[in-house]
Parts: C-alpha cells; structure tokens; sequence
C-alpha cells in the first residue's frame, strides 16, 4: 500500500494567524490617536484624544497636520493589570482647506491636544461682479 503524505508546515497556521494579527494592529494603530477635524468661521480645528502622553511634536503644511506623540510606560513595581498602548504614534491627517501655517493655536489639557489654524488668505472664496448687473435693483 502506497501512502500519499503531503509535507505540512505544523507552524504554517501560527505564522499566518501571527500576520493578520500584526497587520490588524498596524492597521489599528494607524488612526491612533482618534481625532474630530471641524471648520468653523474661516478656521480649522484638529483635537487629537490623546491622554498621557509624554512628549509631542506638531508638523504643519498649508495641506495637511502630522503628530507625533509619545506615551512612555511608567515603572510601577506592582502592576496587576494594563491596558494601555506605549511608544511613539504618529498621524497625519488633511485639513478641509489650505491653512496658514503661521496663524495658529495649540493647547494640550486633560488629555485633549487641540490645534486651530486660520484659513489662507488665496483659499477663502471671493465674491466676483457680474458685468451688467446692478446689485442695488429690487
């Protein structure tokens, strides 16, 4: 009797679970921190939920914000529990309009990081006069 053995890798299904797991987080992580974009009267607001963070860098072009935080694990000898993420997050997102990167606010308070920035002067809309037309006729 001849058997037929197909050579099987007993550690295949571990790698591929490994790697939808790792792609899912990376995935997950790539909108971290969450954030809530708003426009209101010519500006653009960006508030990152981002509680306990230890350092923060901001990056701006007239297009787009970029965040980088970071959250560093604190050494508590006796921990029974965690659930937390640590290391560097970075997250870039767009703004509704062009912005002027010179006109800005940023406040970080109870783990909220807001960035306001005002709309560019060449983006804002522009009235434009029809050529025959008297505005004042009713």
């Amino acid at each position: 009797m001849i058997y037929n053995f197909i050579p099987v890798d007993p550690y295949e299904d571990i790698k591929r679970l490994r790697t939808g797991i790792k792609a899912a987080l990376e995935e997950y992580y790539a909108g971290y921190p969450p954030c809530v974009i708003y426009e209101e009267n010519d500006k653009a607001s960006i508030r990152f939920f981002a509680p306990g963070m230890s350092s923060m860098e901001i990056t701006a072009t007239p297009e787009s914000l970029t965040v980088t935080l970071e959250r560093k694990k604190d050494e508590v000898s006796q921990k029974l529990k965690e659930e937390r993420v640590f290391g560097v997050f970075k997250r870039t997102v767009n703004f509704p309009f062009k912005v002027d990167t010179e006109k800005y606010d940023a406040v970080y308070g109870n783990g909220i990081l807001t960035v306001t920035f005002e709309r560019a002067e060449a983006d804002k809309p522009k009235k434009i006069k029809i050529g025959g037309y008297d505005d004042n006729r009713r």
